[in-house]
Parts: structure tokens; C-alpha cells; sequence
């Protein structure tokens, strides 16, 4: 299958810049760029065109997708950056934005931010980075939502390792996302700010689920029922209990939880049908697939 000939050595480079980052990434742009130049010259002499030399296209596509996926994957961690906002010492001024939802806890706020700036020097820096910020529980931390900015004097901690053997490992599951460091921010220590609003398609559509959160409150389930329904649906598990997670991965069904290619294909047969509807000509194929490409892609930004 032509996927799987993709696939395959797409999903080999991601291990390989995962778990064996090369010291020097301009190499492989190089060799990268060589396979496809290569490639393309013997492609256009249909030198492949003989069965003699077919395994050469095949060797030359594996190992350019293989270092494609290499090179995007090693330049999606912030720690390449020149910009990163690395290791902190002492307390600095920031500048941050809500990066994903605000999850109320027991005894404080959850939430990922983005660092947009430091101050230092009298005058403000960009930078980057991601951070795991713990907000202390009261009325105001209570509003921000997702793409707030705000100002705050933190010392970042870094994220502990698991101190037993086979115990999960948060600190690689958040170093997947780019999260390496950790705060807690007390009440009256930090101000949200409104310079800078943006628009960005990520609050579009976290505003979108929300909505549609509120839809499902209003149905007569119990609150159980309604955690369960928000994560097969829309993939949101902010409201599903500690004991009802451990139910399901107990019983090896945590993957229901989550938005999967299952939800994907059934959404995809629904769209597809419903399209059928209203014409079948053949001419409006075209249209067709790409309404059903956006609405999928719709579907996958909400949940």
C-alpha cells in the first residue's frame, strides 16, 4: 500500500529526532535537499523507468521522507530555538499567554502559557517557551480563558522525573508538547494585560467547543454521563473524574476517551451522506471533497 511505503519511514525519522537528535541539523538539510534534487533529475531521465534501477526510487523516496520527518521534528522543539527561553535562575518578569484550557482543580488553576516576553534590562525581550502554570484559586483566575495575555514575576521549575521504575513519565509526556517548566503564580502577583490581541484559530476553535459544552449541559444526564459524552465527542476530558479514568484504562478502554480515526470515520461517512443528498452528479465531486476536507478539519481543530 502506498500509504503504508509513507508511513513506515515518515514514523522512523520522528523516533530518530526524538530519541537520537543529531548535534547539527544544517547536515541533514543538506542531505535532504540532495535526495529530492537527486531524485527529481532521475526521475526526469526516467532513469527509473527501467526495472533495473526501480529500487533505486525506492531507496531515495524512503530516506527523503525519512529526513524530512527528521527535520520537522528536530525543529519543533523550542529548545532549538535561538529565542528559547532556556534555564532561569532567579525571578524574572514575563510576559504570557494562555495557551490551552484553564482546568479547575482542587485547590488551585491549570493551564499551559506561552512566553511571549521577559523584561530585563529595563526593556522588554522576545522569547519563547512553554510553561505549566498553577494558578491559586479565586475570583479572578477564575475568567481567563484561552489567548489572555498577563504580566507575572515567576521562577520557573523544571519538571521532576519519576522517582519509581514503570512509573508513567510526565516530564517526557509534557516534553512531547514543549513543556519543560513549571510555576505556581499566587493571587495579587499577576495582571492580565489586552496589548497585542491577535486573532488565532486555535481560541476560534477552543471558543467553539465551549459552546458546544453547553449544549450537552443541557440535557438531563448526570454529570458522569455528560464527562463521557464531552470526550467521545468533542475529545474534552477536563470534566471526567479521577476514578472514572481509572475505570477505563483499567478495563483497556482509555482510547474511547479520546477523538480517534474511529470518531474521524464515522463523522466522514455522516458528512459523506449527507452530501449525497443533494447531488450526485459527478461534476460536483470536486466541491464535494473539499466541503467534506473542511468540515473534517473543522471537526479535528474543535475537539
Amino acid at each position: 500500500m502506498p500509504f503504508i511505503r509513507i508511513l513506515v519511514p515518515y514514523i522512523f525519522g520522528i523516533i530518530a529526532a526524538t530519541f537520537y537528535p543529531f548535534p547539527n541539523l544544517q547536515d541533514f538539510i543538506w542531505l535532504l535537499i540532495f535526495l529530492l534534487v537527486a531524485t527529481s533529475i532521475l526521475h526526469f531521465l526516467k532513469i527509473f523507468s527501467s526495472y533495473r534501477y526501480l529500487w533505486l526510487f525506492g531507496l531515495f523516496s524512503f530516506l527523503s521522507i525519512f529526513f524530512l520527518a527528521y527535520t520537522l521534528t528536530y525543529c519543533f522543539d523550542m529548545r532549538r530555538s535561538e529565542l528559547y527561553l532556556g534555564k532561569i535562575d532567579t525571578r524574572q518578569m514575563m510576559l504570557l499567554k494562555v495557551d490551552n484550557a484553564v482546568i479547575e482543580k482542587t485547590n488551585s488553576l491549570k493551564t499551559e502559557a506561552r512566553v511571549q516576553a521577559i523584561y530585563q534590562n529595563h526593556i522588554w525581550k522576545k522569547k519563547d517557551g512553554r510553561l505549566l502554570i498553577y494558578f491559586q484559586k479565586d475570583s479572578v483566575s477564575k475568567k481567563l480563558k484561552m489567548g489572555d495575555e498577563f504580566i507575572t514575576s515567576i521562577k520557573p521549575d523544571s519538571i521532576s522525573p519519576p522517582k519509581n521504575p514503570g512509573q508513567f513519565n510526565y516530564q517526557r509526556f509534557l516534553g512531547f508538547k514543549n513543556i519543560f517548566h513549571q510555576a505556581y503564580v499566587s493571587s495579587n502577583t499577576w495582571k492580565k494585560v489586552e496589548w497585542n490581541r491577535r486573532f488565532y484559530w486555535t481560541e476560534m476553535f477552543y471558543k467553539a467547543q465551549q459552546n458546544l459544552l453547553k449544549v450537552i449541559n443541557r440535557y438531563p444526564f448526570g454529570n458522569k454521563e455528560k464527562a463521557v459524552v464531552s470526550a467521545l465527542v468533542l475529545g474534552n476530558r477536563d470534566e471526567i473524574d479521577h476514578d472514572l479514568l481509572l475505570a477505563y484504562s483499567a478495563s483497556g478502554a482509555m482510547h474511547v476517551l479520546s477523538v480517534s480515526g474511529l470518531h474521524v470515520g464515522l463523522i466522514y461517512i455522516i458528512f459523506t451522506k449527507l452530501l449525497n443528498i443533494f447531488d450526485k452528479r459527478k461534476k460536483y465531486n470536486l466541491t464535494r471533497c473539499i466541503l467534506i476536507l473542511l468540515l473534517l478539519w473543522t471537526y479535528a481543530g474543535i475537539s
